[in-house]
């Protein structure tokens, strides 16, 4: 999405209603006369709303001509959506597409948090694209940031900051919108944009990564000022609010004053306020929460509809469409209790049948005084009609969960004044109002409160709040269910939060009725789904089922469409084009789905709450749970690429896996949480083995490793009814398993080298008595995997003599297999390896020969930003480092780190891994100052996870304990040595003779972690350097 060709296309359509911008010094003098023009004596006086919006977009026109300069580096298509949403959707697209999914939760989550601040600027302005900027400038700073996961961490910290530092949302619709209120907010905004087109323009890709890094160091001292300028800013604004709100009260109340004084000499005078005319008797819901930015939005919308003046009143219409139970009547039904002081007649139409509407009308036509004795129905509407048409007095007229436009058009007013709000899952409704508000899910706050308003408990269980709002998919009508269950059976909240690991539970609190007794509300939250299903057509309710199973904020249609000649060997066919549109089209009338095109394709989005509705109810047919499910891994194997084993180096494919791994590991998640279970196919063990595969030749491992646990446990279970079937892909799921176990402390490296004997044993009997001159290229390559992964889990153990015989018959199982041309990321693999043989002898030579070689042949396969390109430079480190060249070391190591840095982020296992090596380095160069810094920021970012272990730390801690020691800092070394001394004691020998040296304890701390982290003392070192 183009995200300033959509707003400069907006403001194109407006410039005829705005100020020209002829320079940005006449901008500024026109902005300081706005400031100067107020006066004590006159400080509500407003300049007309014509002459500030003109203001506002003279700001905007300035900050796009000056973005314009810098826009055509950025490779985006035009969309001229321009809410918040539709650009985080983009974003969404493009992270899934270049394997980035799991920082798409970080994205939504900074988006959440500057939404109060754009819902704040539209509620003054009323102006969608002065917002849109906004939104156009973080998408185009996360694009530039893409390919750089340290830049995202750091810019991802700043906005966040940032966010906490703009002006929080608050009802700016009841305050009265002074000059000084309108320039404290644009000074806010300003500052905000500018920050975010400094961080644009450094990020340009045609800048080189040094020079964005060496600028990076001024932008962050740059955020540190704009950050205390913004709370002094949004400080002011405040003020400027609390000040404007305390004089509009005191001019109400004088208002007030002066109308009763006048009723006391005229009985024909009228009171300020009197109740509305109303047919409404919903109770207000006490414990509505959340909706600001919505009910100020609406009101905005709706108020040329109730002006003072009759002659500037128009006619104003908005529909709020939405998946059922996302709260759009009780929306509704709160803005006609907040706002009813605007309107003098207020109506409410149940708008679900004909039945329903006439009833509703016929109720106003009462209300009015307008029935006729003996007149029909039909008469009686149309001299209801009338008096809307007519009637100069300002009327709201809700037209509540209306289905379609055909049943409320004969009851729709043809005047001229007054308000309508329709509430529709039909996002088609928007074709026949002025405007529209797509109801989203709440926030994690806005959810957390409601939870809260039923439980009273205090804020003692915020967090569980938060979880089980975001679970829910913060569906309100979900949220009250289960939060009314919870009040009712006074269970703890982390128990209900902890049901929804397994279905079978949760949906028993699901199915539940009578959890709010009190709801205004008419359906039930299984009832709101029942009623969505109805009329789907077959085509429809499968795809719904399809999709329940997929990842719900971004699922591609090319998954479903497709050329129908196209070969099947998965067990699906692509639909036609016809048949797809027809299923989805019913969908999206039901707002069941959303469609929607970004550049990088076209997607699918559906809601949590009604994915684990769908899944619940096939819970319940377990024959077609199975079937939809098996359909399901034949889509996703179809669309997800096969491993190339043979070449290992297939980069054409990686691209294509990170498109479809979020949908891999939503059908995965979907699989463990059935109960009962769904049953195993090999095809999903296949399809779980090639997408950890590729997940470990991506550095994903984190997310790799529970796939490849459920596809070795599905293939243990089949293993004996089909055997010569589940044999091949048994020895393809335990090669990439045994890596990612390794990283796992001691025993972890133990339970890898029993995998890697499991796995050799598996290939042997799979080509038990088959000469070898009838094996093909791909068992003498998988024989060679086999044997090398031996090697290095013996490596793991320092058991690097017996680890050199395998990586050798490794070598001669690839030479039979093929050559340094046809083979070349493997052998390039196998060289890599032999480095460390090489390394324990102290070769210095052979092992530069070696891996020059090494690393010139996986450059070729893979290219020199690889992780396997790393991998190899980091073992070339660790090698030079053991032989004793600390200066040739410190470059490989220095080349790894960056690109590690910059590839998976500073909180990223390897790239702490290189870091370390590279403070180890440094410090035997005698560069100890960097030593100490390196080692203090890997302590700062490296908290421990699954693959960076308290071992790790604990190595770390023991090293800057050294280096502060060298330097000379007794307390500071003692500190950090009291910090370790306790895990020293645990892992030294009972005996501990006069000869025991710091590098008895290093050797210690080395074999406890894993040799990708590197290892630097005993047989890893020279003797001089450890």
């Amino acid at each position: 999405m183009h995200c300033l060709t959509c707003l400069l296309g907006c403001f194109r359509r407006s410039k005829s209603n705005t100020v020209r911008l002829e320079s940005s010094a006449t901008g500024q003098g026109l902005l300081e006369k706005s400031i100067s023009s107020g006066n004590d004596s006159d400080f509500l006086a407003d300049e007309g709303s014509n002459y500030q919006q003109d203001l506002w977009q003279m700001v905007v026109q300035q900050k796009l001509l000056q973005i314009q300069r810098q826009s055509a580096l950025f490779n985006v298509e035009d969309n001229t959506d321009s809410t918040p949403e539709a650009f985080l959707q983009t974003l969404t697209a493009l992270y899934n597409s270049n394997g980035f999914a799991p920082r798409v939760p970080r994205l939504r989550e900074i988006f959440l948090g500057i939404e109060p601040f754009t819902a704040a600027i539209h509620t003054m302005t009323k102006s969608n694209p002065i917002a849109a900027l906004v939104w156009g400038s973080l998408t185009l700073i996360f694009q530039g940031v893409l390919r750089y996961a340290n830049l995202f961490d750091d810019t991802s910290n700043m906005l966040q900051d940032l966010s906490k530092a703009l002006p929080r949302f608050r009802a700016y619709v009841e305050i009265f919108h002074t000059p000084q209120l309108h320039q404290a907010l644009r000074d806010v905004y300003e500052g905000f944009i500018d920050f975010c087109f400094r961080t644009i323009e450094l990020l340009q890709p045609n800048k080189c990564y040094a020079i964005m890094r060496a600028r990076w160091i001024t932008l962050s001292g740059e955020f540190e000022r704009t950050k205390t300028w913004l709370d002094s800013a949004s400080s002011h604004f405040e003020k400027e609010a609390r000040l404007a709100d305390t004089q509009e009260q005191s001019r109400r109340h004088a208002e007030v004053l002066s109308k009763i004084n006048s009723m006391s000499g005229s009985t024909e005078s009228r009171p300020a306020y009197v109740d509305p005319v109303t047919n409404v008797v919903l109770p207000r819901n006490d414990r509505f929460e959340g909706r600001m930015a919505v009910l100020a939005r609406l009101h905005s919308e709706l108020a040329p509809s109730f002006q003072e003046a009759i002659s500037t009143r128009v006619r104003c219409s908005c529909v709020i469409h939405a998946i059922g139970g996302m709260g759009k009547t009780e929306t509704a039904l709160e803005y006609t209790y907040r706002y009813r002081h605007c309107y003098t007649h207020l109506f409410w139409l149940r708008a679900q049948t004909n039945a329903t509407l006439l009833e509703s009308v016929l109720e106003i036509s009462a209300k009015l005084g307008l029935d006729e004795k003996g007149a029909s129905p039909e008469k009686r509407v149309q001299v209801v009609l009338h008096w809307f048409q007519t009637t100069t007095s300002p009327w709201l007229l809700v037209f509540d969960n209306a289905d379609d436009v055909a049943t409320i058009r004969k009851y729709w007013p043809a005047s001229t004044r007054g308000a309508i709000i329709v509430t529709s899952q039909n996002p088609q409704l928007a074709h026949i109002t002025k405007s529209e508000i797509h109801l989203q899910p709440m926030s994690a706050e806005e959810g957390s409160a409601l939870v809260q308003s039923y439980l009273n408990r205090g804020g003692s269980e915020q967090e569980y709040a938060e979880m089980l709002s975001n679970s829910l998919g913060g569906l309100p009508l979900a949220i009250a269910h289960f939060s009314g269950y919870v009040a009712r059976s006074q269970c703890p909240l982390n128990q209900i939060c902890n049901s929804f690991k397994m279905r079978i539970r949760s949906s028993q609190v699901w199915e539940l009725g009578d959890v709010l007794p009190n709801s205004t509300y008419e359906l039930t939250l299984s009832t709101v789904w029942q009623l969505a299903f109805r009329r789907l057509s077959n085509d429809s309710r499968k795809l719904l089922e399809f999709l329940a199973f997929l990842d719900p904020d971004q699922v591609p249609v090319e998954m479903f469409v497709g050329p129908t000649s196209a070969k099947n060997t998965t067990g699906w066919q692509y639909w036609e084009t016809e048949r797809f549109d027809a299923a989805i089209g019913v969908l999206l009338e039901r707002h069941l789905v959303e469609r929607y095109n970004v550049p990088v394709g076209d997607f699918l989005k559906t809601h949590r709450a009604l994915q684990r509705a769908i899944l619940q109810g096939l819970d319940t047919n377990l024959p077609q749970r199975q079937a939809i499910f098996d359909e399901v891994v034949a889509i996703a194997r179809k669309a997800f690429p096969k491993a190339n084993i043979l070449t290992r180096g297939d980069t054409s494919q990686y691209k294509q896996s990170a498109r479809y791994m979020s949908q891999v590991t939503s059908v995965h998640t979907n699989f463990v949480h059935s109960e009962p279970a769904i049953k195993e196919r090999l095809l999903f063990a296949k399809l779980l083995s090639d997408v950890g595969y590729y997940g470990v030749n991506n550095a994903t491992q984190a997310e790799a490793l529970s796939l490849l646990e459920t596809a070795e446990s599905i293939c243990t279970a089949l293993l004996e009814a089909q055997s010569s079937e589940v044999l091949p892909v048994l020895g393809d799921v335990l090669g990439p398993l045994q890596v990612l176990i390794q990283y796992l402390g001691a025993e972890g490296r133990h339970r890898a080298l029993a995998i890697c004997h499991r796995a050799i044993a598996i290939r042997e009997q799979q080509k038990e008595g088959i000469p070898r001159e009838q094996w093909t290229q791909l068992d003498y390559v998988n024989f060679g995997r086999a044997h090398n992964d031996m090697g290095v889990s013996l490596s793991q153990l320092n058991r690097v003599d017996e680890a050199s015989q395998w990586f050798d018959s490794a070598h001669e199982f690839y030479k039979l297999a093929g050559n340094e041309e046809t083979l070349t990321s493997r052998f390039g693999h196998i060289y890599s390896f032999l480095l460390w043989p090489l390394a324990i002898k102290k070769r210095a030579e052979d092992a530069r020969e070696l891996a020059n070689r090494s690393l010139t042949l996986i450059a070729k396969a893979v290219g020199t930003d690889s992780p396997l390109h790393l991998q190899t430079k980091f073992i070339t480190g660790m090698t030079l480092f053991a032989t004793g060249n600390v200066d040739e070391a410190l470059q490989f190591h220095e080349d790894a780190y960056e690109k590690r840095l910059n590839q998976q982020g500073v909180r990223n296992h390897l790239t702490l891994g290189s870091q370390y090596n590279l403070a180890v380095c440094s410090q035997h160069v005698g560069n100890l100052e960097r030593a100490e810094m390196l080692l203090k920021d890997i302590l700062a970012n490296g908290c421990a996870t699954t693959q960076w272990r308290d071992e790790d730390i604990v190595r770390t801690k023991f090293r800057l304990f050294l280096v502060l020691r060298a330097r000379e800092k007794p307390d500071e070394a003692s500190e950090t040595f009291n910090e370790v001394a306790s895990c020293l004691e645990e892992i030294r020998p009972e005996v501990v003779g006069p000869e025991y040296t710091d590098e008895d304890d290093m050797q210690l701390l080395d074999a406890g972690v894993s040799i990708f982290h590197g290892r630097t003392a005993g047989i890893w070192s020279n003797e001089t350097f450890w």
